[in-house]
């Protein structure tokens, strides 16, 4: 090929026309295979004519706009998925992006131009049936199901930025809503009343007869007060965990005997996160008596003199954050796996307290909007999908009305007996559809 011509090839955007010819083998017939090096596209062909069919199907690509280069297709998907997550700027997105980071398993390294729909179904069944690098631990399908959605996502946007040719069609199976709580799986009070005095009294081990521990045993100690104050404030509140984090001084009210969650902390504990007045989560609950009483306890105890401080500080060790405050998903979750494992309770979280709370207000009468505002929930839908076969059926009320109804047909025909099928109640004027 002429100078001339790998300076059109190279004014044309492909890769330049520099190729060799060697005898490094022969064919079966004893003649020497041309062999053809391309050193962008990385391509060694057997034969002259293939190498130049490729150059000249680089170049009607170049020219009609659908040329990927071959190092960007090279390109794995955990790198363009950690600048995805280094563009994020709020506490939450970050978490989430960091989340698919973090599962990624073999799509990490694989090249964004080899994925393909397949490649996204093994791994997404992956995740579903027992991630191999988190010891084998799945994770639910509404998760999986958003983050195979995310890794779409990537690839569109690697598309947009010309790194590969064409998005997979991948179907992303709907998220399913979040699971309805049955009444088995809701906290009697007596469990929760356990639940509290075992954080707060801890539990020995066995004893040998000369006092000593049984072998292989160790004694669970007392919580602090304040986790068992917080798990009380959860059951008259109904808070998250995130949000029982995060809750401050100024945010009660112990006049109006109220709680203000406009709030929570970081993962990590960093630090506390404002939570927009235009999301369902910013509310203001009422509380019972007792439950202030908690709270006035636990600022008795341990005072916060700086009123946007944590109502329940964090008191451990970090790693990770100097001089840490608040309390996170994190910390929390230890404290409750290691007394629900200590005292061998069911195996339940802080969820199911803020579940126990909601039951309690649908036992008490209150209709779904009101458990909506007090749970925070985004939409009526979902607070009717979790608790709605909670709430007493209307079978009584149906039963009234259409004893009403009835009552009124008699008044209106002057009838003082039953009504017989024979009776004619729809009068001599009424008209039948067509």
């Amino acid at each position: 090929m002429s100078e001339a011509s790998d300076k059109e090839q190279c004014s044309n955007g492909t890769a330049p026309a520099e190729e060799r010819q060697t005898k490094d083998r022969e064919s079966p017939m004893g003649r020497p295979l041309l062999r053809r090096r391309r050193r962008a596209a990385r391509q060694i062909f057997d034969t002259e004519k293939a190498a130049i069919a490729f150059e000249q199907a680089q170049a009607v690509s170049v020219r009609s706009g659908t040329y990927i280069a071959p190092e960007d297709a090279a390109t794995p998907l955990g790198v363009i998925a950690r600048e995805w997550l280094a563009e994020a700027t709020k506490e939450n997105t970050v978490s989430n992006r960091q989340a698919l980071v973090d599962n990624l398993g073999p799509l990490d390294r694989t090249p964004v131009g080899k994925i393909r729909a397949s490649t996204i179904t093994a791994w997404r069944n992956q995740l579903n049936g027992g991630r191999p690098w988190q010891q084998g631990k799945p994770l639910a399908e509404s998760t999986a199901a958003t983050m195979v959605g995310q890794v779409c996502g990537l690839l569109k946007r690697a598309h947009e930025d010309r790194m590969i040719g064409r998005v997979p069609v991948v179907k992303i199976p709907k998220a399913a809503p979040e699971r309805a709580v049955s009444r088995q799986d809701l906290l009697t009070v007596a469990e929760v009343a356990t639940l509290i005095t075992a954080t707060r009294d801890g539990k020995p081990a066995p004893r040998q007869k000369n006092g000593r521990r049984q072998p292989h045993t160790k004694d669970t100690p007392k919580r602090p007060e304040a986790a068992r104050m917080m798990q009380a404030v959860v059951v008259g509140a109904g808070l998250r965990i995130s949000e029982i984090a995060g809750l401050r001084v100024q945010d009660v009210d112990t006049l109006r005997r109220t709680i203000t969650v406009n709030g929570q902390v970081a993962p990590g504990g960093a630090r506390w996160v404002p939570v927009p007045k235009t999301e369902k989560s910013h509310r203001t609950i009422p509380v019972a008596e007792e439950t202030i009483l908690v709270i006035a306890e636990q600022l008795r105890e341990h005072p916060q003199l700086d009123r946007s401080g944590p109502v329940f500080p964090y008191r451990g060790t970090s790693r990770s954050v100097k001089d840490r405050v608040w309390h996170d998903r994190s910390s929390l979750g230890s404290v409750m796996r290691a007394v629900i494992t200590a005292h061998g309770l069911r195996d339940v979280g802080w969820h199911d307290l803020r579940h126990f709370y909601a039951s309690a207000l649908i036992a008490a009468g209150s209709p779904a909007s009101e458990v909506q505002a007090a749970m925070g929930h985004a939409k009526a839908s979902t607070t009717l999908d979790i608790y709605t076969h909670l709430w007493p059926k209307a079978d009584a009320r149906i039963r009234d009305a259409a004893a009403g109804v009835l009552d009124l047909v008699r008044a209106e025909k002057g009838q003082n007996g039953e009504i017989t099928a024979s009776d004619d109640l729809t009068g001599d004027d009424s008209c039948a559809v067509q």
